[in-house]
């Protein structure tokens, strides 16, 4: 990282920074080296995106587990009533024929 680019921190986290327009947009120097030639300043750049992309992960994943195992236990269930059934209907077979 460059001498210039070591700035940029500074000069995001500065009253400067936050006060500038889109006029000192167009003039200031620290925002044009910063912000469009560094690229520090782009949303994808702030720790909020990075916890953000972190927790939407997370979501997914334990909805993801939480899914698979609610089919696991509804086919669990449906394959022991069918189990059941069969032997049942077994049961009832044996019965007629005696």
């Amino acid at each position: 990282m460059s001498i210039e680019a070591e700035e940029c921190p500074i000069y995001v986290k500065s009253e400067m920074y936050r006060s500038c327009d889109k006029a000192c947009q167009q003039t200031d120097q620290m925002y044009q080296k910063c912000c469009v030639v560094f690229d520090y300043c782009s949303f994808y750049r702030t720790i909020w995106f990075f916890w953000l992309v972190f927790l939407a992960c997370m979501i997914c994943l334990l909805g993801s587990t939480l899914a698979c195992a609610i089919i696991c236990f509804r086919n669990r269930g449906v394959v022991e009533e069918e189990k059941n059934s069969e032997r049942d209907s077994e049961s009832q077979k044996s019965d007629d024929t005696i």
